[in-house]
């Protein structure tokens, strides 16, 4: 069911799976979308953090991934429900909490563990999404509580404050900001 994918996670593991494959993609166990990997990334966080797959045969039921050999057991087939792999259809599954459009509110309502996403122009389709694995408890000269991010689609483990991140943009660049989940 639903509720079992919203069960309770063991964050200190979603961080140490989150830190460890932010910036290399862990294949072959999981597939690697070039033009689009956020969702399956979290996805595989959540996984790793304790959640169980609510399985399917379905792609447009449940949340899974399903991994098997490839043909004539060379390489793997990876399937999977659409809520593993696509942002919106994540979001709406899993939960949509909290949404903002400033980055001083959306800042002060995450903590480490929180699934974030971002809808890049405000037309209520959740397009990207990471995963907090640090905040700091100071607001610093950028004007906000600081918060780390792992995310694939550009893959990084960042500070929102560092040029390279972007998370701290999206409001002011005429988006909105959800926490997902918890």
């Amino acid at each position: 069911s639903a509720q079992q994918a919203r069960a309770p996670i063991f964050v200190e593991e979603a961080i140490k799976y989150a830190t460890e494959y932010a910036e290399s993609p862990n294949t072959p166990t999981y597939y690697y979308f070039n033009n689009g990997d956020c969702a399956n990334f979290v996805s595989q966080i959540l996984e790793h953090a304790g959640v169980s797959q609510v399985v399917y045969d379905s792609e447009y039921s449940g949340w899974w991934h399903k991994r098997t050999s490839g043909f004539l057991g060379i390489g793997y087939k990876h399937t999977h429900s659409r809520s593993w792999t696509m942002a919106d259809t994540f979001s709406r599954y899993m939960g949509i909490y909290y949404t903002t459009t400033s980055n001083v509110s959306f800042a002060a309502n995450i903590e480490p563990g929180s699934i974030i996403a971002a809808d890049f122009d405000k037309d209520g389709d959740w397009d990207h999404m990471g995963f907090v694995t640090d905040t700091d408890d100071y607001v610093g000269s950028y004007g906000y509580y600081d918060y780390r991010v792992a995310q694939h689609t550009s893959n990084y483990h960042g500070w929102a404050s560092l040029e390279t991140n972007g998370w701290d943009h999206v409001g002011s660049d005429g988006g909105k900001y959800a926490r997902i989940r918890n």
